[in-house]
């Protein structure tokens, strides 16, 4: 018998309503702007190289952001929550 216990979850923003998922995202991670990646490369002799890199959103990235956050408020409020019954 094992144990059902959840040992861990990383549930920092599940994706459940993907025609808003852009503006949930940004809602939660506006104004983060810094950021770091990983980036792959192949070898000669076929290994794999691993850099890591550190970036910063542009002017425009950040912008389009602000606007995203804008919207997922909205969407929320606008939402009409039902009864069990549907009503």
């Amino acid at each position: 018998m094992a144990s059902d216990g959840i040992f861990a979850v990383s549930a920092y923003c599940p994706i459940t309503n993907l025609d808003h998922t852009d503006a949930a995202y940004e809602w939660l991670f506006n104004g983060v702007n810094d950021y770091k990646k990983m980036v792959f490369g192949k070898r000669e002799d076929g290994g794999m190289d691993r850099k890591k890199l550190k970036g910063k959103l542009t002017s425009d990235q950040i912008n389009v952001s602000d606007r995203l956050k804008k919207l997922f408020p909205e969407y929320i409020n606008s939402l009409t929550p039902k009864k069990e019954d549907d009503s």
